[in-house]
């Protein structure tokens, strides 16, 4: 990977295809999610696809403190202007959905669309949504519980059964699969390394960050919402409430597929995403105009 210094840190970042640029923001997790998808040709045969590390993940810069989601997005915003992208769009899956939709309320005029892959705004949303809607409070309180049971595996300093548990809360039925294919792939080991970023810097910062429906009247891109078939009920109750706020939200929704989106079927979830980038842009697919 090469890297980029820009906004105080150094970005690991590699560059794959050609065309109309696109951004690929990780999750909170593992630090390599996006690799399979960035590779796929049916993305990069018409696209520019940037994938990078995120500051605190793998070789990219690691502060030691909390790092807002603002700055993050900042982050984002240096690199996209490092190398001179222009307008891009945006992929975000989880923490990353949450930092794309930073980037565009920062720098509206550098986004093109965004793609949101169960982005994490259940704890923005409870906030405004609870006193109406008291499923999304008890789903809220459901993923504090999980969430504080992993900090107290954490504190025993087992990184790694804190990860098992924080996966099997995520994944459900489906984390023996989705273990076995980190397992494989050597990514489970990366977010291992990467566990206290995740745990004592993302999910803090995540937590503090504000989105509000006067917010999310400020998005006027098109904006693309993927759910997995398998993925626990809060995604749903997320999508359903971004797309009252963002009238403009198109849905996709993946086949045995659970919270891990970019892992399950980079190839089609590529093609997917580029048909929607492609009719954002009025390029022509498969011999036809896309309206």
């Amino acid at each position: 990977m090469q890297t980029a210094q820009v906004n105080g840190v150094d970005l690991e970042y590699e560059i794959s295809g050609s065309g109309v640029p696109v951004l690929l923001l990780h999750g909170g997790l593992l630090a390599d999610e996006n690799r399979p998808l960035a590779n796929q040709a049916g993305l990069t045969e018409r696209h520019l696809v940037v994938n990078y590390h995120r500051r605190g993940f793998a070789g990219s810069t690691r502060t030691g403190r909390p790092t807002s989601i603002e700055t993050q997005a900042v982050d984002a915003i240096a690199l996209v202007e490092h190398l001179r992208l222009g307008p891009v769009h945006l992929v975000g899956h989880s923490l990353g959905g949450a930092i794309a939709i930073a980037v565009c309320l920062a720098r509206p005029d550098l986004v093109r669309s965004l793609t949101l892959l169960e982005p994490a705004l259940m704890g923005q949303i409870v906030k405004v949504e609870a006193e109406h809607d008291p499923a999304m409070a008890v789903s809220q309180a459901e993923f504090l519980s999980e969430f504080d049971t992993v900090l107290r595996i954490a504190a025993t300093g087992d990184r790694r059964a804190a990860l098992l548990a924080f996966l099997e809360g995520r994944a459900g039925d489906s984390v023996r699969a989705v273990l076995d294919f980190l397992t494989t792939t050597g990514e489970f080991e990366q977010a291992v390394l990467d566990a206290d970023t995740f745990l004592q810097i993302e999910m803090p910062s995540a937590f503090a960050w504000s989105f509000t429906p006067q917010d999310a009247a400020r998005i006027d891109q098109p904006v693309l919402s993927v759910l997995g078939v398998n993925s626990p009920g809060r995604a749903e109750l997320v999508h359903e409430v971004l797309s009252d706020w963002v009238p403009q939200t198109e849905l996709l929704v993946l086949e045995r597929a659970e919270h891990a989106l970019p892992l399950m079927d980079p190839a089609g979830l590529a093609k997917d995403i580029a048909a929607f980038l492609c009719r954002v842009d009025g390029t022509i697919v498969a011999g036809e105009q896309v309206a």
